[in-house]
């Protein structure tokens, strides 16, 4: 090491690995929101990340080996890094002008489309991964011939700290926003720290070493494939955790945090391996075979410690709950993450060990790089469609094992030979778990159909009644046939309300049951975007009987596209938007209840169009509830309550916010049509207004308002999930929810003042009747019979 100055230059990239994550983060958070949650759209936001570290890698390796104050050029990097970083509070403002106008113009192709958002992508996230992927090869001049796996360890470390402040601490704390200024703090500081430590000049290599040349023929492979199979495994073991998690945004962190925590375990296993001072090849074949193995046997490993897919951590609360998901991740994937995260840092240290030039570095640098982007395509768009999870992750162990043969066969190692051959017969006999379902399905379940891609796995189940539904991810319901009449009256009611529903968007498809309910309402056309493609298949082949002609009307259309995406860069507008039932804590659904999406909606309504945002009640504390109403105020003058059934254990409110307070139109009269809804009880639409606007407003003005920037539902309703779990905090149902009724009671007669002067006694009958049955439920049998008398009457003085 050049004197001292390696130990503060490790602290100056370790705050460049924090401040990297933080900068992809918040990137990845505002490109996404911009171009969709899909796959494809975050596919294009990590590539255009890549690929700026990878051209920065092969492009700085040169001047970084002619400079003879390396130090120098780091800390110029780092600073126009941080400068170029600055482009974050300008671009995606300018992307929002400009998206919509390349959305309408190639939204019929997706391959210009797709390029179009890599490009906007790259113009953002180029310039300053283009600097950062000059850091590494400028600093492998520090390190004077020495290593260069501490100071990759601690760059990771420094990235798991940044994961770690992205999921949990700062975007709740500060915002997203003051979250990206953070970032950039960080990569400056290091960078002008850099330039203030001492710069004692480092003398340029000899340009060409036999021995490095010897080695060298397999380091630029060996480095991609690390790349390559570290990115798949992580959308791998990602999804593979995604079927017993609680998927918020925590969770995802939580993952993520272990992970890079790992590999930097591995770059110190990777240096004291590197101090005994032995060829690097057999650490390297040795490597290798641990790795195939270790990743061979995660399937197993999870599908024991899970109970075969369990859902994790029941009955714990939120603390408790963080740290059991910790430890099933490390405990699953921690040892075959040391061994395959060893691989590239060995890789570096034979370099410097070798004498290799600061152009190998790079040149391995931007090979790993070249193979992440690789990696984390291949794992999304080709292994889980085509193997599926489990045989996706049992190719990348063999493909593991396949190179440990290679290395041996040329390196001299031909005695070695047994030892990968022999895994590889284990990976494909003992530790194989293809045979293993992806699903678990209860004891009355069985499987219809299953369909894993890069967005989610989506399964359709039966139960032995005869009761389909969509299962999502193992343990998500999208809806099935059970509630079938509830999903449809969800379509109906706000469609057949509206005068005029000509057009009609849908903000989710599930099973299709909901949207196919606008039909018989009179809608003249129908949009559904779904997120999820698999979904759609599964919605059109299983639930066509229940869906009114959904998938066979000429006036509807189904796009499999991010909902808000689709809205804020189309430029149609709509009589009746509706939102489907999003699941708060559900990393993504957050901002499907932000300001910013209430007011885009706003935007693609006609003059006299609504929106109405039905909400899961039994998934959202009173607190949560409130700062959805205040945030869709925010965005509309006028907003009442609905019920969307009279459950008592699965309640659904609906919000519907309307441009104007004019009076409802006779339809508000209309009963349900037991054609339609089976044998419901034929309550009229009327009786399902719970409150106007201005009883809403009185009661929660004080509430916080839901911003992309301040995202409140997704930090807080995954932590009011699992307290509820454990009875610390309770959901909109039961006694909770009589309250809040009991509450708005006396504004149901204002409320009243919004529907036609036949149907005015109506909110009040249907308060009667919600009551009744949550008396009912809580065994007060005498008072709940009284409540339903008052119904009776309140609906006979028609």
């Amino acid at each position: 090491m050049v004197g001292g100055t390696i130990r503060p230059v490790a602290g100056l990239y370790f705050l460049s690995g924090a401040g990297a994550l933080l900068y992809e983060v918040c990137w990845m958070r505002a490109l996404g929101l911009l171009f969709g949650a899909g796959s494809q759209a975050a596919a294009v936001t990590l590539t255009a990340f890549f690929l700026g570290l990878a051209a920065g890698s092969a492009y700085w390796s040169a001047p970084a080996g002619r400079a003879i104050r390396p130090l120098r050029l780091y800390g110029g990097l780092e600073l126009v890094a941080a400068l170029s970083a600055c482009l974050y509070f300008v671009l995606p403002d300018a992307y929002r002008l400009l998206y919509p106008w390349l959305f309408e113009r190639w939204q019929a192709d997706f391959a210009w489309l797709l390029t179009a958002k890599f490009c906007l992508a790259l113009a953002g996230l180029f310039p300053s991964a283009f600097c950062m992927g000059g850091t590494l090869p400028a600093l492998s001049r520090v390190a004077a011939g020495r290593g260069l796996s501490p100071l990759y360890g601690v760059n990771t470390l420094g990235a798991a700290l940044g994961a770690a402040a992205a999921g949990f601490f700062l975007p709740g704390w500060i915002g997203y926003d003051a979250s990206y200024v953070v970032a950039v703090a960080l990569i400056g500081a290091a960078g002008a720290l850099a330039l203030l430590l001492p710069q004692p000049p480092v003398a340029i290599s000899s340009p060409s070493v036999p021995a490095s040349r010897r080695s060298s023929w397999g380091t630029p492979l060996l480095a991609l494939w690390s790349g390559l199979a570290t990115l798949a495994l992580q959308v791998l073991w990602t999804r593979m955790f995604a079927q017993v998690l609680q998927n918020s945004v925590y969770t995802f962190a939580a993952v993520l945090v272990v992970f890079l925590s790992c590999l930097a375990g591995g770059a110190a296993l990777a240096h004291g391996l590197g101090r005994l001072r032995r060829p690097a090849r057999p650490d390297l074949f040795l490597l290798l075979c641990l790795s195939g193995l270790a990743v061979a046997a995660t399937p197993s490993l999870f599908l024991r410690a899970t109970d075969g897919l369990r859902y994790a951590g029941a009955g714990l609360d939120w603390a408790e709950y963080l740290l059991e998901v910790l430890w099933l991740v490390a405990r699953v994937i921690g040892l075959p993450l040391l061994c395959l995260g060893a691989v590239f840092p060995l890789l570096l240290d034979a370099l410097r060990r070798d004498g290799g030039l600061a152009a190998a570095v790079g040149r391995a640098a931007a090979a790993n790089t070249a193979g992440s982007i690789a990696g984390a395509a291949l794992a999304g768009f080709a292994l889980l469609p085509w193997l599926g999870l489990w045989g996706s992750i049992q190719a990348i162990a063999a493909v593991y094992l396949a190179a440990a043969l290679v290395l041996a066969w040329r390196q001299g190692l031909k005695g070695r030979l047994w030892q990968p051959a022999l895994l590889l017969i284990l990976v494909f006999t003992v530790l194989d778990v293809s045979p293993s379902p992806s699903l678990r399905l209860e004891a009355d379940e069985h499987l219809l159909w299953l369909k894993e891609d890069g967005a989610a796995t989506v399964a359709v189940v039966q139960k032995d009644d005869g009761q389909r539904r969509i299962k999502v991810n193992n343990h998500y319901t999208l809806g099935g046939t059970c509630s079938r009449f509830q999903e449809a009256l969800l379509g109906y009611l706000p469609v057949r309300l509206h005068p005029r529903p000509e057009r009609v968007f849908f903000l989710g498809l599930g099973t299709g049951i909901s949207a196919g309910g606008a039909l018989p309402a009179g809608a003249g056309s129908v949009a559904v975007a779904e997120l999820l493609p698999a979904a759609v298949e599964a919605a059109r082949e299983f639930f066509g009987d229940y869906q009114h002609g959904l998938f066979r009307s000429a006036a509807a259309r189904v796009v499999p596209e991010d909902g808000r995406n689709l809205l804020a860069a189309s430029a149609g507008r709509y009589d009746v938007i509706v939102g489907d039932l999003f699941v708060p804590w559900e990393v993504g659904a957050g901002s499907l209840y932000s300001l910013e999406h209430f007011q885009t909606v706003r935007r693609r309504l006609r003059d006299d169009g609504w929106f109405m945002q039905w909400l899961p009640a039994y998934q959202l504390t009173p607190e949560t509830f409130a700062t959805v109403v205040r945030t869709l105020q925010q965005a509309f003058p006028d907003v009442s309550l609905w019920r969307g059934d009279f459950s008592v254990r699965r309640p659904v409110l609906g919000l519907l916010a309307r441009t104007g307070p004019a009076p409802l139109p006779a339809e508000a009269a209309v009963r349900e049509k037991p054609e339609l809804f089976g044998q419901m009880d034929a309550v009229p639409l009327a009786a399902r207004l719970v409150a106007g606007d201005a009883a809403l407003r009185d009661l929660y003005r004080d509430a916080p308002v839901n911003r992309d920037d301040f995202p409140v539902v997704e930090r807080e309703a995954p932590v009011m999930q699992r307290r509820q779990k454990t009875g610390q905090v309770r959901m909109l149902v039961g006694n909770d929810l009589l309250a809040l009724l009991d509450r708005l009671a006396g504004a149901t007669e204002a409320a009243a003042a919004l529907l036609p002067p036949a149907t005015r006694n109506w909110p009040a009958a249907g308060y009667r009747l919600h009551r009744a049955r949550l008396l009912s439920a809580d065994g007060y049998l005498s008072a709940a019979e009284a409540e339903l008398v008052r119904y009776r009457g309140l609906v006979g003085s028609e």
